[in-house]
């Protein structure tokens, strides 16, 4: 029973002094990291492609050919820089590093423009839907 305390205090023990410090320095290190694990340029990319399959095949090409010619993909990675920053301690940087990083990772990754513009479609009626009721909400009654 002694043991099996002591092993317990010593794994206790062994998070927090392999804990990364939380310094907005180590932040930014790790988010520079976790940024070349998970190319913003390459997901939008993806989903951009994804999404484009759910456009009129007549305006598709269009539809790619404007979204790679006007999304600024430096401006993205600027604020998701700094959404990573200002959210996510040294730790979880590090830890979305390393599951990024391992083979399932990236294969969560590879499904991610799929998942996404499936989902797309789906969260813009929710939202178009619910602004429509506010705003018939709002209007006064006549």
């Amino acid at each position: 029973m002694k043991l099996l305390q002591v092993t317990i205090l010593l794994l206790g023990l062994t998070g927090t002094v392999f804990a990364i410090e939380d310094t907005p320095e180590n932040r930014t290190k790790l988010a520079d990291q976790y940024l070349q694990v998970v190319p913003v340029q390459e997901l939008l990319s993806d989903m951009t492609d994804k999404i484009a399959a759910t456009v009129p095949a007549a305006s598709r090409d269009i539809f790619v050919s404007a979204m790679k010619k006007h999304l600024d993909v430096n401006a993205l990675v600027d604020v998701e820089k700094q959404a990573l920053i200002k959210y996510f301690t040294a730790d979880e940087l590090n830890a979305m590093t390393q599951f990024y990083g391992s083979p399932t990772g990236k294969s969560v990754l590879k499904k991610f423009g799929s998942y996404m513009a499936e989902l797309m479609p789906a969260i813009q009626a929710q939202v178009s839907k619910a602004v429509q009721e506010s705003a018939r909400e709002l209007q006064p009654a006549q």
